[in-house]
């Protein structure tokens, strides 16, 4: 059983290259392996409204895939700020006249467990009005892995997230290239990336395929040896 890991911090190139389909499998891999995994999406954009029992209320989309993957109730919190608007938090808080703080997206994620944390959009994504992606991850001091979509002009964007990440004196766990589109083929990022990153480990999915066991094995292994902390 694995327990000397506090936690992952997901991160993107850009927003929909798959953070949450990456992490709800993550979460899987980990159930079991670990005495608890506690998934947090601190703030979401792009709720989608429903009919509650008090009146309307918002959906946090990410947030809910996150916990089903980690198979906790409804009472237990995944996310603090859910947002209507499909733009950057910090932009969408202002819209609707929604006040936080980058320090109460982090008081929020200090919690026991092993945390999975995913960010919004991509490393420097504004959350708050004090804070971005960047931030909130170098003061929950957990190391990083990067989803990027793998398609074309996949190598510039990983590679300039990867050198973010690293710039900012986090710990940089790997990267995932997520096929996304199915039959669009093989653009030769992988052994470009794995060249480049040097001992940085870069996995790749099918369109729909998580990573096979193999693969996974070598993902919680990476995981356990990466030293807490940026």
């Amino acid at each position: 059983m694995l327990t000397d890991l506090r936690g992952i911090f997901v991160t993107g190139t850009d927003t929909g290259v798959g953070k949450t389909w990456v992490a709800a499998h993550l979460i899987r891999d980990l159930h079991g392996q670990v005495p608890e995994v506690r998934p947090l999406k601190p703030v979401e954009s792009g709720c989608v409204a429903i009919d509650g029992v008090s009146g309307e209320e918002l959906r946090a989309q990410d947030a809910e895939a996150l916990r089903e993957a980690a198979q906790l109730t409804k009472t237990e919190p995944v996310v603090r700020y859910k947002l209507r608007t499909p733009i950057a938090p910090m932009l969408a808080a202002r819209q609707e006249g929604v006040e936080y703080r980058l320090q109460d997206l982090v008081d929020f994620c200090r919690r026991e467990g092993l945390l999975v944390v995913e960010g919004a959009g991509g490393w420097r994504t504004p959350l708050a009005e004090d804070g971005d992606v960047q931030a909130l991850a170098s003061e929950l001091g957990l190391p990083v892995l990067v989803v990027a979509e793998d398609r074309l002009g996949a190598i510039n964007q990983a590679l300039l997230t990867c050198e973010a990440v690293q710039k900012s004196h986090c710990q940089l766990a790997g990267v995932i290239l997520n096929q996304l589109r199915p039959g669009t083929g093989d653009f030769g990022n992988l052994p470009v990336l794995e060249s480049r990153l040097g001992e940085v480990p870069v996995w790749q999915t099918r369109h729909e395929q998580w990573l096979d066991e193999k693969q996974v094995r070598h993902l919680m292994a990476t995981f356990v040896t990466i030293p807490v902390g940026c």
